[in-house]
């Protein structure tokens, strides 16, 4: 039952993903045989500066949050897996990969720590691209 539902779900989804991009090439064919303008990429003018370089820094924050987030977790528990060889405590939990599971406090650690660290990947972009356009004038 679930896998006809599923089906279903995914032909349904696919029906109105056709259905729409038929009307968008039907509509963009009308406005081109009457002389539509269509599509007009913005101007240099209409955003500023800080804005083209804000938006590139939340693309890059965003970007780089799943990256940083794995490193930060990784070398979390190597770290704690030395810890704990040197000191001799046993973890519970799979061998492996994963480990023993994260406690609250160590959970919010690691999310706080990969935020940081995207949020230093961005810094260090707008960085570079500053002193990439300081030695392209």
């Amino acid at each position: 039952m679930r896998a006809l539902s599923f089906v279903l779900l995914i032909l349904l989804v696919c029906g109105q993903l056709s259905a729409q991009t038929g009307t968008d090439t039907a509509a963009s064919k009308n406005e081109q045989e009457e002389g539509g303008t269509g599509y007009e990429p913005y101007s240099e003018e209409e955003f500023p500066a800080w804005l083209h370089d804000l938006r590139r820094a939340e693309v890059v924050l965003i970007g780089s949050f799943p990256i940083t987030m794995l490193f930060t977790s990784l070398g979390y528990q190597g770290i704690r897996a030395i810890i704990n060889a040197a000191t001799g405590v046993q973890t519970t939990g799979a061998p492996g990969i994963g480990g023993a599971d994260f406690t609250p406090e160590e959970r919010k650690g690691i999310l706080i720590t990969g935020t940081l660290l995207s949020v230093a990947v961005a810094v260090a972009d707008y960085l570079i691209g500053l002193t990439g356009a300081s030695d392209a004038e």
